[in-house]
Order: C-alpha cells, then sequence, then structure tokens
C-alpha cells in the first residue's frame, strides 16, 4: 500500500489479540493505494459503509428488540428461539466490532487527508450522510 504507511496497523491500534496483527495485515495488503487525489473518495466508501452498517443493526434491533420470536407452541421452539437469540447477538456484536475497526480507518484516511493538504471542510463534508444510500435489509431477507 503506499499513501498511508501502515494503515492497517494504526486502524487496529490499542486493540490486542492474535487476529489483531492478521487483521492490520490484511488491510495493508489491499493494494489499495492512497493518493491526494483519491483519499477523500475513499474515506467517503469507508464512512457509507460505517452508516449503512450502523443503520442496519438499528433496524435489527428495533424489530427484535427482545429477542427473536418463539415460532410455535411445541416443547422445542422456546429453546430455538434462546438459540436463535443468542446466535443474532453474537452477529450483531461481530457487525459492531466491523464498524470500530472501519471507524479507525476512516480515522486514519481523514488524517491522511489533512497531511495531504486537504481542508477541514473537505474532509467534513464527506460526512454528510444525506449524500448516502442506506436501505438496510428488512428481517427475513425482504427489501
Amino acid at each position: 500500500m503506499t499513501g498511508v504507511v501502515g494503515l492497517g496497523q494504526r486502524a487496529m491500534a490499542g486493540r490486542q489479540g492474535p487476529e489483531v496483527a492478521a487483521k492490520a495485515a490484511a488491510f495493508d495488503r489491499l493494494g489499495m493505494q492512497v493518493t491526494p487525489a483519491n483519499v477523500l473518495a475513499i474515506y467517503a466508501v469507508i464512512m457509507e459503509e460505517v452508516s449503512r452498517l450502523q443503520v442496519s443493526i438499528r433496524a435489527f434491533q428495533t424489530a427484535y428488540f427482545e429477542g427473536m420470536p418463539q415460532l410455535g407452541d411445541d416443547l422445542v421452539s422456546p429453546y430455538a428461539a434462546r438459540g436463535f437469540t443468542q446466535a443474532t447477538n453474537q452477529l450483531v456484536s461481530k457487525c459492531q466490532t466491523a464498524i470500530d475497526d472501519l471507524k479507525r480507518v476512516s480515522r486514519g484516511l481523514a488524517e491522511a487527508a489533512r497531511s495531504y493538504g486537504k481542508t477541514e471542510d473537505q474532509v467534513n463534508a464527506v460526512l454528510s450522510t444525506s449524500e448516502f444510500q442506506n436501505e438496510p435489509a428488512r428481517p427475513g431477507g425482504r427489501r
């Protein structure tokens, strides 16, 4: 990666664990070249993904605030509902971890943009969520 050397390392700064080094290396190996010409475009893509994921999590949590529903009156349904709730909570947690990682990357990109001479107004303009096209998936996979 050229432009922002060690972006993955900087994005994962402060995180610990064996998977952190691998994730940081994966960020570094993306082959993406961050340059003064494209830094804000890359920043915008990352921020849009953060926004999309956050909207999707909120929609899911609104729909299933109290957990997955029991689907039947049989003996297995209560156990299945608890299992599905536990599994979806774990998935939401993993998604939140991905959002946090993307936010770290975006902070590195914003820092890079400033070091390339981009103004604060230019960096902040990317955060104009009115341009983001967020349409979270509806529960059950329907749109």
